[in-house]
């Protein structure tokens, strides 16, 4: 084999490394493409979700109407059993759950 045909044996791996790195880009820009469409598909079914109370977004109009019953439920009241330990001040709705937090002060 002499210097000018080892020259084009090896432009011509060098050509076919290029070409198979090139068939790899475009793989990799066809799966990044179909990525990112999906990508969008997603926050444009997410939109769809949006609370019109709050504005919350949501992933399913399961979440949403879960989410939008929390808007109408009566607040709950005050809890009005305060743990009085030094630096606690956790409140609590009845007797018998502050006497049981009691026991984690000891």
């Amino acid at each position: 084999m002499s210097f000018v045909e080892s020259d084009c044996h090896t432009c011509i791996l060098l050509t076919l490394d290029i070409l198979k790195m090139s068939n790899d880009w475009r793989k990799m820009s066809n799966y990044w493409t179909n990525q990112q469409r999906q990508v969008q598909q997603v926050k444009e079914e997410w939109e769809d979700y949006t609370c019109d109370i709050c504005g919350e977004e949501l992933a399913t109009t399961e979440g949403l109407a879960f989410h939008k019953r929390t808007h109408s439920r009566p607040s709950k009241p005050p809890k009005s059993f305060i743990c009085d330990h030094p630096g606690c001040g956790k409140a609590f709705d009845n007797k018998e759950q502050l006497n049981g937090h009691m026991h984690v002060h000891g």
